[in-house]
């Protein structure tokens, strides 16, 4: 049944096609969700440094890596 459903079998370039797009999708995601964090914790009279300091940390370390 699945042998049916796949038309064509893939490719190690699909699939790292595949796996650069996702990589572009959660690191976008990441560097948006920064500026969103200080916000929200400017806006809550909380402290968003070290928020921002920590996605910023972990942001620089996902676009490196």
């Amino acid at each position: 049944m699945l042998a049916n459903a796949v038309t064509a079998p893939m490719t190690h370039a699909k699939l790292s096609e595949l796996r650069h797009a996702a990589e572009r999708v959660i690191v976008g995601i990441l560097w948006a969700h920064g500026p969103v964090l200080a916000v929200n914790g400017w806006l809550s009279g909380g402290n968003f440094v070290l928020g921002l300091l920590l996605w910023l940390v972990t942001t620089i370390g996902a676009t490196v890596a």
